[in-house]
């Protein structure tokens, strides 16, 4: 029931039922560096009326027009460079860009979408749109269990005996105060603000989070079930969402045949090229010409080539695109039979029976949560050979 209700919640809260001045317009600002997080608010974007303005920063989709006409969502997109090591031109092309769109509109209202592990992105949106203007702040947690796993930021550093992180926010504005990550999960302390989380059931009956939920408040939690989102979704909004993210379903179908499919996630540059190219094609060696192996590089991997290394020597074999995340093939009820690859948050997506190979990681921050949650039994897991340093 509390699954259901969180996603009504999510569909349906964001838009024809905003109680919102209906003097004053409405503008929705979309930011994200990286992928699951910009799908879940492409879920929010094309759930919102077209009367409302809005304005993306999703730095991995760039060159949206391409696919889909923006003007159809009164949309517009800013283009961000996609290369990893250019944050800092990306943060001053947003500042810039959000100072212009203030000085256009000074009395709106603003509706603000982030990345909770990129949430230092908000300050300097913040200081410049009023602290009234500020409709509600909605922070998307980045990759499932992104907090559970990351506790020594989310839980015990966050004090319970500070009750003035108020305070410390209005000080960061002045550049009074550095920012950390210890102010990721304050916003609501200043702000209207709604946190998306993996496992919520799980925090509210671990008595380790007891602190941090009643830190948060309840009714600032959201709960991510991707499961339960697909089944909210119209085939009219998945078209959507699918022309938005650049996923071609008819095309990927085809590629798989109608066969049996193993899909395999490949690690971030933490990992040598060269280790998982042997891992991977020693684990699918003599592979079954019946069954399709779908291999994914993680989008930070802008410029390697390990996927096609594979290929090379495995028969029947795919590569998916980079930056489209896992998740849609939850939504396009195109779940693998199969799912193996390196530590990743996307296995806490996959039902258990549907794991095949989890590839350790140093510092795996995944594995002991997945092995708590009984997701995963030590015969399905693989020791990393080399990390690089």
């Amino acid at each position: 029931m509390f699954h259901k209700i969180a996603v009504f919640i999510f569909f349906f809260c964001f838009g024809i039922g905003y109680a919102l001045n209906p003097l004053k317009p409405k503008i929705h600002i979309y930011i994200d560096y990286a992928t699951t997080p910009a799908l879940l608010q492409m879920i929010d974007f094309i759930h919102q009326p077209v009367r409302d303005k809005k304005f993306i920063f999703w730095r991995r989709f760039p060159n949206l027009h391409e696919r889909v006409n923006l003007s159809d969502y009164n949309a517009i997109q800013i283009q961000l460079p996609i290369a990893e090591n250019k944050n800092n031109l990306s943060w001053d092309i947003m500042v810039q860009n959000i100072q212009m769109i203030y000085d256009q509109n000074p009395k709106a209202e603003y509706i603000i979408h982030s990345n909770l592990w990129w949430n230092s992105l908000l300050i300097p949106i913040l200081k410049i749109i009023p602290r009234e203007q500020i409709h509600h702040l909605y922070v998307y947690e980045d990759g499932l269990s992104n907090v559970v796993h990351s506790r020594k930021y989310y839980t015990f550093l966050i004090n319970p005996e500070n009750n003035d992180y108020k305070t410390d926010l209005m000080n960061i504005f002045k550049d009074q105060k550095k920012y950390s990550h210890h102010y990721d999960l304050t916003f609501h302390t200043l702000y209207p603000t709604t946190y998306y989380f993996g496992f919520v059931d799980y925090m509210k009956t671990n008595n380790s989070f007891n602190l941090f939920v009643q830190f948060i408040g309840d009714k600032n939690i959201r709960n991510i079930d991707w499961t339960e989102i697909a089944r909210h979704l119209t085939p009219k909004q998945k078209k959507a969402l699918f022309s938005l993210i650049g996923f071609d379903v008819n095309h990927y179908k085809q590629q798989i045949q109608n066969k049996k499919v193993d899909f395999i996630l490949l690690r971030s540059s933490h990992t040598a090229e060269e280790e998982q190219i042997k891992t991977i094609s020693t684990l699918f060696k003599n592979y079954d010409k019946n069954r399709v192996l779908v291999l994914k590089e993680h989008p930070h991997l802008a410029h390697r080539v390990i996927a096609t290394q594979i290929q090379k020597n495995i028969p029947n074999t795919v590569i998916f695109p980079k930056h489209i995340p896992f998740e849609v093939l939850i939504l396009a009820d195109l779940m693998p039979d199969t799912v193996s690859g390196y530590a990743s948050s996307v296995f806490f997506s996959v039902p258990p029976k549907k794991i095949k190979y989890y590839i350790t990681a140093n510092k795996d921050y995944y594995l002991p949560f997945l092995k708590k949650l009984n997701m995963l039994g030590d015969e399905k897991i693989i020791q990393s050979m080399k990390e690089e340093k």
